[in-house]
Formats: C-alpha cells, structure tokens, sequence
C-alpha cells in the first residue's frame, strides 16, 4: 500500500489565484495606455482614489481569507512571508544600490510586484514542504 495519493485541486481556488494574475495583469497593462501622462489634475487625483480604494479592498479581502485559515495555514503564510520579506527587502536594496550607481536602469515598479508574488509562491512551497 505504497500508493501516492494524489492532492485534489480545488478549482475555486485555481479560479482565484488566475483571477488575482488577470488583474495584476490587468492593471499593468493600463499602465501603458497612451496618454496617461497628459491626464489633467482631476483625471489623475480620479485614478488615485480609485488605486486606493481597490488597495483597501484587497487589504480587506485578504484579511478575511487570512481569519479564515487553520493554524497550519496560517503557520505556512506566516513562514513563507518571513521568508519572502527578507529575500524581497534584501533584493530591492541591491537593485536600488545599483541603479542610483547606472549600473542597472531604472524600471517599473510592476517588475517588483511580480517578484513579490514569485518569490512569496516558491517560499510557500519551500515551507510546505516541512510538513509533508
């Protein structure tokens, strides 16, 4: 009875973590529209209110997924951001170091936002991997 068992995949989940992607996506796209740099003042101040309150509900909906958890999710999540912190933190300082020495161009900061959801994923598999 040495049968692997497999590990079953909710789709509601995959559903979720492609949706997250489509408007990271999304939203890094509309970055490059043209002529969002000849908004006027309101056009702009527009833009931020809604950032910002797309932030804040983000924030809250994943407050409510982190209060849903068991403690071993919340025990992986807590590891991989320690984890993901420390390897981001530490990243940013180097490319920050070396770009305000020209020796790397400066790029978007979306970069870093898809660096920060990459290396959060691989530390949170490298944390579940303890408790296999």
């Amino acid at each position: 009875m040495d049968e692997e068992q497999g590990i079953a995949i909710n789709p509601i989940y995959i559903l979720k973590v492609v949706g997250a992607l489509v408007v990271l996506g999304a939203i890094a796209a509309a970055s490059y529209l043209p002529g969002i740099r000849r908004w006027s003042g309101s056009e702009s101040a527009l833009l931020v209110v809604v950032l910002v309150a797309a932030a804040l509900l983000l924030t809250a909906l994943l407050w409510r997924v982190y209060i849903t958890m068991d403690e071993l999710g919340r025990v992986l999540h807590h590891g991989a951001c320690v984890l993901a912190l420390a390897i981001v933190a530490l990243g940013s300082g180097v490319v920050g170091i070396l770009q305000a020495n020209d020796l790397m161009p400066v790029f978007s900061q979306f970069w870093l936002v898809g660096a920060v959801v990459a290396v959060w994923g691989v530390c949170l598999m490298l944390v579940d991997r303890r408790f296999k």
